[in-house]
């Protein structure tokens, strides 16, 4: 099983990944081997040249379908991050015998996820799973359109992932990026209407795929291929083949047509449960109530089926929210900021979720000397960079309810 760890985590989240996660071995590249402050055990420099003496061309590993491939770690409610454990049967469910997408060796697909972000299950195995090309290239080509549409163009791809909001700045600033791709996987947040539109109205051979799901069902749980001109929001869609999903009122009945409930998603893709969290993985992966041998994973998600029998998605019943296809439990934020020793209370909300450019902002009690630069710089300690707030606003007490 592998865990993947950014190397621009804070040291405290990089640490408390590898007390979690029990870690054999950890693999870097040799000139940031010296920069492992985190860590104790073995190491190994991927970069290093094998030779006949360091490598077992006959080395194997058996393994079981429900055997564990990865452990990935998302944003969680109890102020730490928390391990989703995947087997290798769920992978298999997302890229093999699926009807979303043909996954073939006529694909070459250029990576744009974090290899720490969920994303990558679907780039990294569709591609290698099926006999397809993987693409990568550095984040400074990802972060320049120019530079991006020159690579599209050289490498010949033709399908990529975006998320909602990366895919909107480049349909403003750069449509004729979309001009050599075949396929536009989109996802991760609401997807805008009249960005969709436009890139349909240009480009109308390009199949446009709107994928949902959490990483504790393997990425995409439902998709839905956008083939017309939308004239409301854009449905998360019906189930992968090999997955389903039960919309739920709170006594876990089936909803009708039109009444809002919350998504629970089976199938073949549920992960295995949490990293040393049996409670949380209790709570969180629930007996399938119509079919005793199978669990459900309680998404949090609010959706209500459609006429047509795809699914709109109608928000959280909770704190946690998506920004630039991350998955944020704003709990976790306000978890670190309340230790901070001037800090009294606080609480982060999200601003510009109309607009679409959504944004976090801190507000606290406590001491009205510090400042943004100050609680940025104590966060940057302790979260990654798209946890933290864009502001931050001191109030003397927070408005309360009658």
């Amino acid at each position: 099983m592998y865990v993947p760890i950014a190397s621009d985590y804070p040291t405290v989240r990089k640490q408390h990944i590898v007390d979690s996660s029990n870690l054999d071995l950890l693999i870097t590249v040799t000139d940031k081997m010296f920069d492992v402050d985190y860590y104790e055990g073995g190491l190994f420099a991927i970069d290093v040249e094998f030779t006949a003496e360091n490598y077992d061309a006959n080395y194997h590993v058996g393994l079981d379908v429900n055997a564990p491939i990865y452990s990935m770690y998302t944003s969680g409610s109890t102020g730490k991050p928390k391990g989703v454990i995947v087997s290798h049967q769920n992978v298999v469910s997302l890229v093999k015998n699926t009807n979303f997408l043909d996954f073939n060796s006529d694909l070459t697909l250029l990576s744009t996820g974090a290899f720490s972000f969920d994303a990558t299950t679907f780039e990294f195995w569709g591609m290698l799973l099926n006999g397809g090309t993987l693409v990568m290239c550095p984040q400074e080509v990802l972060l320049s359109a120019e530079k991006l549409e020159k690579t599209i163009t050289e490498k010949g791809v033709n399908v990529m992932r975006f998320t909602a909001g990366w895919l909107n700045e480049l349909v403003d600033s750069s449509l004729s990026l979309f001009s050599k791709l075949a396929i536009v996987v989109a996802g991760g947040d609401r997807l805008s209407p009249s960005h969709i539109n436009q890139l349909i109205s240009t480009y109308p051979t390009l199949r446009i795929i709107n994928g949902y799901g959490p990483t504790e069902n393997t990425t995409f749980s439902l998709t839905h291929e956008i083939k017309s001109e939308i004239k409301g929001s854009v449905p998360i869609g019906k189930p992968l083949a090999n997955k389903t999903v039960y919309i739920l009122d709170e006594y876990q009945n089936l909803v009708p047509e039109g009444v809002v409930g919350e998504l629970y998603l089976g199938g073949a893709g549920v992960a295995l449960g949490y990293a040393n969290s049996e409670e949380l993985t209790n709570a969180s992966f629930v007996p399938n109530p119509f079919n005793a041998d199978e669990r459900l994973y309680r998404s949090g998600d609010l959706g209500k089926w459609l006429s047509d029998g795809t699914v709109a998605f109608m928000g959280r019943k909770d704190v946690q929210v998506k920004i630039r296809g991350y998955r944020i439990t704003l709990e976790e934020i306000e978890q670190e900021l309340s230790e901070h020793a001037e800090i009294e209370n606080v609480v982060v909300l999200v601003q510009g979720e109309t607009s679409g450019e959504k944004t976090l902002v801190a507000y606290f009690t406590g001491s009205s000397d510090l400042v943004s630069t100050t609680l940025t710089s104590y966060l940057k300690k302790k979260l990654p960079s798209y946890m933290l707030p864009s502001a931050y606003v001191h109030m003397d007490s927070f408005p309360l309810t009658k």
